[in-house]
């Protein structure tokens, strides 16, 4: 599951490696869209999420985390995202701390906010994996000249 699919590049990108992808984003219109060739696009909130429990085998939110914290929806969308995942099931996650949206810019806030998002994570059950910051090359985003991300990946156990 793509969540934060809005145009589908990544989706797209999936489902031409083989897998079975349901496109996740809130909104609808645009998702319905550009989903037309693809199997599964959902309009949902990532904090109320229709799915079955333990019904997905990857959660994947490129840049989402951070704006769901900023509508003050991250610990329901870390509960939905647990409550989806099976056993087994990975949570892959990039966090960009250098978007428009304010976040913060210094090393001492980037990293408090770096152990805020793990400890939440491992709050619901998911044990983190990859918790550290990486560079993502030619991203090309006038607002992240460094392309710095932090990466998550977490297991539900």
């Amino acid at each position: 599951m793509e969540i934060g699919a809005k145009y589908c590049i990544d989706t797209a990108r999936l489902i031409g490696m083989g897998a079975n992808v349901i496109a996740v984003d809130n909104f609808p219109l645009t998702l319905q869209q550009t989903t037309n060739e693809h199997n599964g696009g959902l309009g949902a909130d990532m904090a109320r999420m229709p799915l079955q429990d333990a019904s997905v085998n990857t959660v994947f939110a490129a840049n989402v985390l951070g704006l769901v914290w900023g509508s003050g929806n991250l610990q329901p969308a870390l509960d939905e995202t647990a409550r989806v995942l099976k056993t087994d099931g990975h949570l892959v996650a990039t966090v960009n701390f250098n978007s428009p949206l304010g976040s913060p810019r210094s090393e001492e806030n980037k990293n408090g906010l770096k152990d805020y998002l793990l400890q939440q994570v491992q709050a619901r059950g998911l044990t983190v994996k990859q918790g550290d910051f990486v560079t993502i090359p030619d991203t090309n985003l006038p607002w992240d000249p460094e392309n710095e991300y932090l990466l998550i990946e977490a297991v539900k156990k």
